[in-house]
């Protein structure tokens, strides 16, 4: 399934506008609403009040009279007020005509003087009522009231109003409003896309650079100044990345022309040995002589072929290292038995001076970085030179008094395949792998190498052991 980020931001800014509107259309209803029911209780209140000095006592009668005026409030077809006027024991004395056979309930009878307000629903129909509570003194004893006792007669006058208009206008208003929703929220859609698709065009504008971007044109890059300050992170990653693919691209080529070109050489030597060999009948010692060259082409095939294997597992990751706790002394003296031949041959004299110490590592690899070292200074010594090797705790030091390395090329002495301009590999036989092998090696165990050279004074080699 495609996941479209324009999408979701249009949805999810589309889904925070619906929310906002919302809660602002809520609250303005409330408001709305509330504002509706004071003016409507306000009236209420006016009417009844204005009820309660129609009620008179005399001499225990109680009358109340409406006006033509009154009737027409409370009587005509269309009316949409009504009351009722009880004793506050809640018995009935008059209710209005518009209210016909329904009544509603007394509710909670306020204090003298004080009014409470009530919502009530009769059909689908909802009603606003008050409920007005007051005293009236009978007119007999008004004026004995210095002779005798007052006798006062509470009422509670309910006085109501059908709410129908107010609840048209709400619910006009609410039709209105989700209406202006709806609308609001597509003509905002279209806007926040529009911004989106404007926000995200640096995205597609790095898109079309990256297309732009191939094997064969790795060069290419993102302009920085050119993009939006919130994709900047972004383009230069992608640029780092492409900085690091082309480097890899151009290790890779060089590799492999390197490669060919250290494969050619032997393979040819082998070859034009093998025709020399075959062309005419020789006797035993000449095809000795022969077959001792070719074998030593052969070992040079076989050396080349084993690090360039090497290289390829740890480039791809499938060497593993095996952690042991390893002997120093021991994997040195291993690795000088496995050189001594060549030191023999060289008439180079090893010499060791090693305390003991013990440390963690892959024992193949640290063999595999002695043995590349030190056959490296006995290859490139002096005839009756010598190889010292001696340690300060877990730094190794490797010094022979060989030819040395100019200070131009000491720099490059650690990558693949490379040539110093005295061509010392080409003289004694090497790959010019050792080095890189034993600095990769090294590196994957979290250990480090230096070196130090002075052309024709010989070389130094410091190990730094993982510790």
């Amino acid at each position: 399934m495609n996941r479209s980020l324009k999408a979701r931001l249009v949805i999810s800014f589309s889904i925070l506008l619906l929310v906002v509107f919302f809660f602002f259309a809520f609250f303005l209803y409330l408001g709305i609403e509330r504002i509706m029911i004071q003016r409507v209780d306000e009236s209420l209140f006016d009417k009844a009040r204005y009820l309660s000095t129609l009620v008179k006592v005399e001499e225990g009668r109680i009358s109340f009279t409406l006006s033509q005026m009154d009737l027409g409030e409370f009587v005509g077809p269309g009316a949409r007020n009504f009351f009722i006027l009880r004793l506050e024991t809640g018995e009935v004395l008059y209710k209005s005509p518009s209210i016909g056979d329904n009544s509603f309930p007394l509710g909670s009878v306020p204090s003298i003087n004080r009014v409470t307000y009530f919502t009530i629903s009769q059909g689908h129909v909802k009603k606003r009522i008050i409920n007005y509570h007051f005293l009236k003194t009978d007119e007999l004893f008004r004026d004995l009231s210095f002779f005798l006792p007052v006798k006062r007669y509470g009422f509670v006058l309910q006085v109501g109003r059908d709410l129908r208009p107010e609840t048209d206008i709400i619910k006009r208003f609410i039709f209105y409003l989700i209406t202006l929703a709806i609308l609001t929220l597509l003509f905002l859609s279209l806007v926040i896309r529009k911004i989106v698709e404007a926000s995200l065009s640096g995205i597609r504008a790095i898109s079309k650079k990256v297309k732009l971007i191939s094997e064969k044109n790795l060069s290419e890059r993102i302009d920085i100044k050119k993009v939006d300050i919130e994709f900047k992170e972004l383009a230069k990653a992608i640029n780092e990345t492409f900085d690091r693919l082309e480097r890899a691209f151009e290790r890779q080529k060089e590799f492999i022309s390197y490669v060919s070109h250290e494969l050619r050489t032997p393979v040819s030597g082998i070859k034009l040995l093998t025709e020399i060999a075959l062309r005419k009948k020789r006797d035993i010692d000449d095809y000795m002589r022969y077959l001792k060259d070719i074998e030593k082409s052969a070992d040079h095939l076989s050396r080349l072929v084993n690090s360039i294997l090497l290289l390829s597992r740890m480039d791809m990751g499938r060497e593993h290292m095996k952690l042991e706790e390893l002997c120093l002394s021991e994997i040195i003296k291993e690795a000088i038995q496995i050189v001594s031949p060549l030191a023999l041959e060289k008439d180079v004299k090893i010499v060791e001076e090693l305390s003991p110490i013990r440390f963690l590592g892959d024992k193949d690899a640290f063999l595999e970085i002695f043995v590349n070292i030190i056959e490296n200074a006995v290859k490139y010594n002096k005839k009756g030179g010598w190889v010292k090797i001696r340690n300060d705790g877990f730094k190794i030091i490797i010094e022979d008094s060989g030819i040395g390395i100019s200070e131009d090329d000491l720099p490059h002495v650690f990558e693949r395949f490379y040539r110093a301009e005295n061509s010392r590999s080409k003289k004694t036989g090497g790959t010019g792998l050792g080095l890189s092998i034993a600095y990769e090696l090294l590196k994957r165990q979290h250990g480090d190498i230096k070196i130090e050279s002075k052309e024709g004074e010989g070389t130094k080699i410091t190990i730094f052991l993982p510790q």
